[in-house]
């Protein structure tokens, strides 16, 4: 590898473009690139606009994102579990589906139009009857 291919490489990773990428550019295998930037310890430059994305979405911490991974968007479980537990009623999908309870007959609402009991306890009741626990 050539010092101006090096140089190539260095620029071409800050940039944000995939070993995969830059190997086709240059000619050169993928892993050769990789093991290059590791060595060199070449990181990808983080996007200045992407600075609501450094926070952690429950406690507002600050993240340490690592390079070529997924960017986190919780600082530790603790703080997703009580994110996702606040946030109960927010699904991400366009609407809920408006079912009925196969068991006890109440309505009720559910992500899943293939769910047919409002909750764990109608389902064990229609299934090993109404004395059992």
């Amino acid at each position: 590898m050539t010092n101006k291919q090096k140089q190539t490489i260095r620029d071409m990773r800050r940039k944000g473009l995939s070993y995969g990428t830059i190997a086709t550019t240059l000619g050169l295998s993928a892993n050769t690139i990789k093991s290059f930037c590791l060595r060199e310890n070449i990181n990808i430059q983080s996007d200045p606009n992407d600075e609501e994305r450094k926070l952690c979405k429950n406690c507002g911490t600050s993240l340490m994102h690592h390079p070529g991974s997924k960017k986190k968007t919780f600082c530790r479980d603790k703080c997703r579990y009580a994110w996702w537990n606040k946030n109960r009623a927010w699904t991400g999908l366009k609407g809920a589906y408006h079912l009925t309870c196969f068991h006890c007959g109440t309505d009720f609402d559910s992500n899943n139009k293939k769910r047919k009991y409002c909750g764990r306890e109608c389902y064990i009741r229609s299934r090993y009857g109404e004395g059992l626990p």
